[in-house]
């Protein structure tokens, strides 16, 4: 079980939402669960002051 860091987690949500792909197209291209990425969107979202939205 690979544990990543809160910077990790968010850096991969970014690169989610800037990807264009579906949720299970980017955990599957970058080897995490679909399960985990939805769990740290929503967990992000919860916390809006830790992404820039203004894209």
């Amino acid at each position: 079980m690979t544990r990543y860091t809160q910077e990790q987690r968010t850096a991969l949500v970014q690169g989610y939402h800037d990807s264009g792909l579906s949720l299970r197209e980017y955990a599957e291209a970058n080897g995490i669960a679909k399960s985990t990425l939805y769990t740290w969107c929503s967990q992000t979202a919860d916390r809006p002051n830790t992404m820039n939205y203004d894209n």
